[in-house]
């Protein structure tokens, strides 16, 4: 499939671990970005199997590279070329490698519900705050993290797949929201057999097309058209 070639790319075919280049093992800019990455696609197709792809790249992530505290090494212990093993501090020109990964543990939360994203996230920022608050400019990856965890919305578009209301409010929804709300097709992750997602429950095979906005299971109520989906941002702070 797209997702798994997409993820293959990077896969290290006889050890099942992700590679920078072959015979050099991934760094933690290659997960945190890989990561994000199949969690956009996602939000962008409705796709399921990018989502069975981020989370295998972000648990490899944290078997490898976990410093035990929150935190992440920028390489893996099997790097034996470097003296120490460093801990990228700071945001350049694109997301620290951790950060980004830390983006991805959230969407990956906002979109399955799994517990172990959260924990991941939320272990992150506590590890981090302290560099956040003393060089916010420097970490504003991390202020977006945090943003996500205050704010955990989720965007499900239900009703019939296939059908021209439903792809409507998909197109509009996806427009209308940030890079960071994740969007959900509810029928169409059905279909492929997802059925242990938190915002999933009682909202696949519904018989009008809807958007519902949820958090952590609750949610506004849905909204049916264009009007009305713009009500309900501004209930959330997201209207533009």
């Amino acid at each position: 499939t797209a997702a798994v070639e997409l993820a293959g790319v990077l896969i290290n075919q006889t050890t099942a671990q992700l590679q920078r280049t072959p015979g050099i093992d991934a760094y933690i800019t290659d997960y945190g970005y890989l990561a994000m990455a199949l969690t956009q696609v996602y939000t962008l197709t409705g796709n399921p199997e990018y989502i069975d792809s981020a989370e295998k790249v972000a648990r490899e992530a944290v078997k490898r590279l976990a410093t035990g505290d929150g935190a992440y090494y920028s390489t893996p212990k099997e790097d034996n070329g470097l003296y120490k093993r460093a801990i990228e501090e700071f945001d350049g020109p694109s997301p620290a490698g951790q950060h980004a990964l830390g983006i991805a543990f959230a969407r990956l939360y906002n979109i399955t519900g799994r517990s172990e994203w959260k924990e991941n996230a939320d272990n992150l920022l506590a590890a981090r705050v302290y560099i956040g608050s003393v060089a916010p400019a420097a970490t504003s990856t991390l202020v977006r993290l945090a943003s996500m965890r205050n704010e955990p919305f989720t965007f499900v578009v239900a009703g019939p797949g296939g059908v021209p209301k439903t792809d409507e409010l998909l197109v509009e929804t996806r427009r209308l929201t940030g890079p960071d709300m994740m969007v959900v097709a509810a029928d169409q992750a059905a279909e492929t057999g997802v059925t242990d997602w938190v915002e999933l429950e009682g909202r696949m095979g519904l018989e009008e097309s809807q958007l519902l906005i949820c958090r952590e299971g609750s949610c506004l109520l849905p909204a049916f058209n264009l009007e009305e989906i713009l009500v309900r941002l501004k209930q959330i702070g997201q209207g533009r």
